[in-house]
């Protein structure tokens, strides 16, 4: 075999491994998804004030467009649809039901508790990569949402500011935002934060549908398969071998 030949198969392997990469589901009710939701103000909810849980897929009748009638003011308390394979979620899997004038039932608590609730995703990005976030929103509104990472500061942040300026609307009639592709930086202390704070107003009987739903994912560089840097100490002194034994063949 030629010395060209040796060598390109010696460095292909580790050249591979650079490439390799991993993808991370971010979509709120995704199968074994980190989001946590804290309710942090108003009436306890059920679970009781600034108690972190797992968020939960929302079940029920919903007040998505095919369940709210064209009529009076229902129109403008219509959800946004579920997107890009996300679901909405909530901190009582009934917070998101409603009882329309009573003609659709609902459950035991009905609705969430007018309040702030906080919601968070967390995961290391040590590796470094990018992420997409396609679409999010609230219900009844989206105060504040921010990506953090520890080691990069702020990749993404929306306040309301001035008041009454949503960073996004839970309602069929406002468009969800997005925030394009991020960055992520490689290194020690890598670990991004994902966070909304949702907004929930008093309904016509306290009680009132609330709920989050984000799309999106993050594709991270594969830290496992990076060689070290002796890797490569070894890899040149490999080819220089090979080089020596061809010569004195």
């Amino acid at each position: 075999m030629c010395f060209m030949k040796k060598l390109i198969l010696l460095v292909l392997p580790f050249f591979a491994m650079t490439l390799s990469a991993s993808t991370i589901d971010l979509n709120t009710g995704a199968f074994g998804s980190l989001w946590t939701v804290t309710q942090v103000s108003g009436a306890d909810n059920g679970l009781g004030l600034n108690n972190t849980t797992g968020a939960v897929v929302l079940t029920g009748t919903l007040p998505f467009t095919a369940n709210v009638p064209e009529i009076g003011i229902y129109p403008v308390y219509r959800w946004a649809n579920p997107f890009g394979g996300a679901v909405w979620v909530g901190q009582l899997a009934t917070d998101g039901q409603f009882p329309n004038g009573g003609s659709i039932p609902c459950g035991n608590p009905c609705g969430a508790e007018p309040a702030t609730y906080i919601y968070q995703l967390v995961f290391d990005a040590s590796q470094g990569g990018t992420m997409v976030l396609s679409g999010f929103t609230g219900d009844n509104g989206l105060r504040v949402f921010s990506v953090f990472q520890a080691n990069n500061g702020w990749l993404y942040s929306c306040q309301d500011s001035p008041p009454g300026l949503l960073c996004a609307a839970g309602t069929s009639s406002q468009v969800t935002a997005s925030t394009g592709t991020l960055t992520l930086k490689a290194g020690s202390g890598g670990v991004v934060t994902i966070l909304g704070t949702v907004q929930n107003v008093d309904g016509f009987a306290g009680r009132n549908p609330s709920g989050f739903i984000l799309a999106g994912s993050a594709t991270l560089n594969d830290a496992s398969a990076v060689p070290e840097p002796s890797t490569y100490v070894m890899l040149g002194l490999g080819g220089l071998a090979i080089g020596f034994w061809r010569r004195r063949k």
